[in-house]
């Protein structure tokens, strides 16, 4: 058993004997929990088309739905075409408003899903007990037995595509009124680092009279709304898991680096203002180079300038105006907020190129308290505005010193025995 948690880390666990009741448990209850994951933080499946060759190797898939990500059997089998699988591809679509902009689909004869239920939150990797890659699993197991568990699911590499973030907001409406339905009470959202923006802009486009009715609260764990400067160096350089702090093994982050360059989520995490809200200092210099400075309001220009330098590493620059329209247009909810953050790391708020030339790896030159991957300030000036603003309650809840010296990061956050009992008192489970 060693072997195996070696390779994966500290996070991988020994499973193989282990019931999954806790995940049948999760179905009854009275008040309904809905989670949303963050980047690469669900299991994804393909189901691949009979005649479709995308470096097939001598593998033959089958007909159905299989894992994608994260499958250590995949890995073994045949790296390229798993790589090859999760690329999309950019092409033109319709918004609900019949505007046509850029968006994104999967290689043709590919299909890609989150793997269904909260079993695809649980781990990265359903069903491959001995090597379990374990994201919302704590949580889970501890709720189950209180609280009937969901999970708004949604294929995370395209978050920042207009299109689709539209029609995960149907999805999301579907999937609260249906708790709605089911139990006869509003529903508890607990959302995960990029969850959380997928939480608020789904809210924002819902409504506050839809909130008011179907959302009894949200509780965002570190949630990324303002963006991080981890992915500046992340959008063409890092792997992504490098850029947001998941401590993934090495072996699935070279797995994705290859294919990350081609999904939008990169450039939507790049730093941003909120609505109205200045989360960021304007003059704070997130880019410094021998020929200039970038701040929050030139992102687009650092992604432009990215484009020019490195076209074949920056495929989603032209994402990102909508991306950045989006993010503007946030307000604040309408249903009692609760953020939960930590600010005892010391973590990257600005990168200096040494020379002029992008493609070189940055230095991190500046930090400030956060988690490692996101800094403190902005959600302290976004949560400062929310509750100005007067619409609902907006509370900030920190990590507390004894849970934090074992060494946590933004990534362990939702692993953390004190969430839960965070979450239990927040929201009892029979009101």
């Amino acid at each position: 058993g060693m072997g195996c948690s070696l390779c994966l880390g500290p996070h991988a666990e020994l499973a193989c004997c282990e019931s999954h009741a806790w995940i049948d448990e999760a179905v009854d209850g009275q008040k309904s929990l809905v989670f949303l994951h963050g980047v690469m933080c669900c299991a994804l499946q393909a189901k691949v088309g009979p005649n479709t060759c995308i470096g097939c190797s001598a593998l033959l898939h089958g007909p159905g739905w299989e894992n994608t990500f994260f499958s250590a059997e995949e890995l073994v089998a045949g790296v390229p075409r798993f790589r090859n699988v999760l690329k999309l591809r950019k092409t033109r679509a319709k918004r609900t408003d019949g505007s046509e902009v850029v968006s994104t689909c999967d290689q043709e004869g590919v299909q890609i899903r989150p793997y269904p239920g909260i079993a695809g939150i649980a781990t990265l990797n359903p069903g491959e007990d001995p090597l379990e890659i374990p994201v919302f699993k704590v949580l889970i197991r501890n709720l189950a037995p209180n609280y009937r568990l969901q999970a708004a699911s949604y294929d995370w590499r395209r978050w920042g595509d207009v299109v689709f973030m539209e029609k995960t907001a149907e999805d999301f409406k579907r999937t609260i009124e249906r708790e709605f339905k089911l139990t006869g009470r509003s529903v508890a959202i607990i959302a995960h680092s990029m969850g959380g923006n997928v939480a608020v802009y789904c809210m924002n486009t819902l409504g506050d009279d839809w909130c008011r009715k179907h959302v009894s609260d949200v509780i965002l764990v570190a949630p990324s709304l303002a963006g991080s400067c981890s992915m500046l160096y992340g959008f063409a350089n890092a792997p992504l898991s490098a850029a947001l702090g998941t401590n993934f093994p090495d072996f699935v982050d070279n797995f994705v680096a290859d294919c990350a360059t081609t999904f939008p989520v990169g450039a939507s995490l790049l730093p941003t203002q909120v609505g109205q809200v200045q989360a960021h200092d304007v003059d704070h210099k997130f880019v410094v180079t021998p020929d200039r400075t970038y701040g929050v309001e030139d992102m687009g220009q650092f992604v432009a300038d990215m484009e020019s330098q490195w076209p074949e590493r920056v495929h989603t620059a032209e994402f990102w105006p909508h991306i950045e329209a989006e993010a503007r247009r946030i307000a604040p909810l309408a249903a009692p907020t609760h953020i939960v953050y930590m600010d005892h790391v010391d973590t990257p708020c600005q990168i200096t190129y040494e020379s002029s030339d992008l493609r070189r790896d940055p230095v991190v030159s500046q930090r400030a308290p956060g988690d490692g991957t996101l800094i403190v300030g902005p959600l302290k000036a976004l949560a400062a505005a929310w509750g100005r603003a007067g619409k609902a309650p907006v509370a900030m809840h920190r990590l507390p010193g004894d849970v934090i010296a074992g060494g946590v990061n933004h990534g362990h956050m939702i692993m953390q025995e004190w969430l839960v009992q965070l979450i239990e008192d927040l929201v009892p489970p029979h009101a």
